[in-house]
């Protein structure tokens, strides 16, 4: 049996088909698909800014990976293809490399309640 993409459907796939179908089950699913699309575009986010900054400091990606103790090929990764995951520290420690800092700031009520 093949999925709509075209591949062969999985046994993950199939349980996963089945499960859905129940409306409790799909709706926490799908509640959470959204709160992890949220964090990754957050994230992707985070990694463009911090590229930006790279790029105006005139920095390479093998310079920006040596100065936080990294492999060039992990920086590459993590500056160049969407749907990276790297942790808070990563994200810090690039920052402080690029001589920036993250900062959090008041959203107010309604961001709050959107996100509850």
């Amino acid at each position: 049996m093949k999925s709509t993409s075209g591949r062969r459907k999985t046994s993950f796939d199939l349980d996963l088909e089945k499960q859905l179908k129940d409306p409790e089950f799909a709706r926490e699913f799908h509640a959470a698909r959204t709160e992890i699309a949220a964090v990754d575009k957050a994230t992707n986010a985070f990694l463009r800014a911090l590229d930006r900054a790279r790029i105006k400091r005139g920095l390479t990606k093998a310079e920006l990976a040596r100065r936080i103790g990294a492999e060039p090929a992990v920086m590459r990764r993590l500056l160049s293809a969407e749907g990276q995951n790297p942790t808070l520290t990563t994200l810090l420690k690039i920052a402080a490399a690029l001589r920036m800092e993250m900062e959090l700031r008041d959203a107010g009520a309604d961001a709050y309640h959107k996100a509850g």
